[in-house]
C-alpha cells in the first residue's frame, strides 16, 4: 500500500499546527480545556444497550442498529459515536469490520444515572454469512488530529 504522506500526514499537520497557534495559541488552549473536561468526565461514558434489526436481510442491504450511550456531563457533539459492523470469524471475533458513525436521535431513558442518548447507524451486509456489531464512543472535538488523540474510548460491552 503507498500513502501520500505529505497529503495525508504533513499538510493535515500542518495546518492543525497553525489553527493551535492562532491568535496567542488559543486554540492550543481550547484543546487543552477540552481534554481536560474529557479526563473528569469520561469515567460516567458508557454504552449501555446496543439492538439490530433481526429481520432477514438480503447481501448488499445495511441493517439499523440502535444504541443507547450515556454520556454523563458531556454533549452529544463532544462525541463521536461509532458502529463497528462485520463478519464475524470462527474465532466469534469481527474481521474487518467497517466503521459507521451513528447519528444522535435524542435523549433516551434508562436504567442507570446520567444523561443518555439514542443513537441510529446503518450496519452494511457486504459479507455472506454471521455478522456481528458493536458500537464505540470517542471524544469529538475540531481540533483533535484523531479521535483516538487521547486514548479514550467506551466500547459496547
Amino acid at each position: 500500500m503507498v500513502r501520500d504522506y505529505v497529503g495525508e500526514m504533513y499538510l493535515p499537520a500542518a495546518r492543525r499546527a497553525t489553527l493551535l497557534a492562532a491568535d496567542g495559541w488559543a486554540g492550543a488552549r481550547q484543546l487543552a480545556a477540552f481534554r481536560e473536561q474529557i479526563s473528569r468526565a469520561w469515567p460516567a461514558v458508557r454504552v449501555e444497550h446496543v439492538g439490530a434489526d433481526e429481520a432477514t436481510a438480503d447481501l448488499g442491504d445495511r441493517r439499523v442498529v440502535e444504541a443507547v450511550v450515556v454520556l454523563g456531563e458531556l454533549a452529544p457533539e463532544q462525541v463521536e459515536v461509532q458502529l463497528a459492523a462485520g463478519h464475524v470469524g470462527q474465532t466469534g471475533e469481527l474481521e474487518n469490520p467497517e466503521l459507521v458513525e451513528m447519528s444522535c436521535s435524542g435523549p433516551a431513558e434508562h436504567a442507570s444515572g446520567g444523561d443518555a442518548y439514542r443513537y441510529v447507524g446503518n450496519a452494511p451486509l457486504d459479507v455472506a454469512g454471521r455478522m456481528g456489531v458493536t458500537v464505540r464512543v470517542l471524544p469529538r472535538h475540531d481540533l483533535m488530529a484523531s479521535p483516538v488523540d487521547f486514548g479514550r474510548i467506551a466500547w459496547a460491552s
